[in-house]
């Protein structure tokens, strides 16, 4: 490797290298889960996206305990927003009843 590719490829403490294993080891498991366990393909598809979604964008700095909070919150938020459109989508009778629902 050269000096310059050296210098371009710098990861002090090799942060990006662990951000990177927990991105594959999260989405993974969970895309795993979803097909092999559960047997549910819009599962795994779901846990893979949303898992790097999430671990991959997300930036939450500070120690440990902290991240796993932030992960938490956006979690459950995510889960209420899942259960608003599921919500919608219920009410739903093909025309115009799920943007009234929705929008409720």
């Amino acid at each position: 490797m050269t000096d310059r590719a050296r210098r371009l490829i710098h990861d002090p403490g090799h942060g990006a290298l662990h951000r990177a294993a927990r991105v594959i080891i999260v989405s993974g498991g969970l895309f795993v889960f979803g097909r092999e366990v559960l047997d549910n393909d819009q599962f795994a598809v779901f846990g893979l996206f949303g898992g790097f979604a999430m671990l991959g964008f997300g930036d939450f700095g500070g120690a440990a305990w902290a991240r796993i909070r932030s992960y938490l919150s956006v979690t459950l938020i995510g889960a209420r927003v899942g259960g608003w459109l599921v919500a919608g989508g219920v009410v739903d009778s093909g025309g115009t009843g799920g943007v009234a629902g929705w929008s409720a």
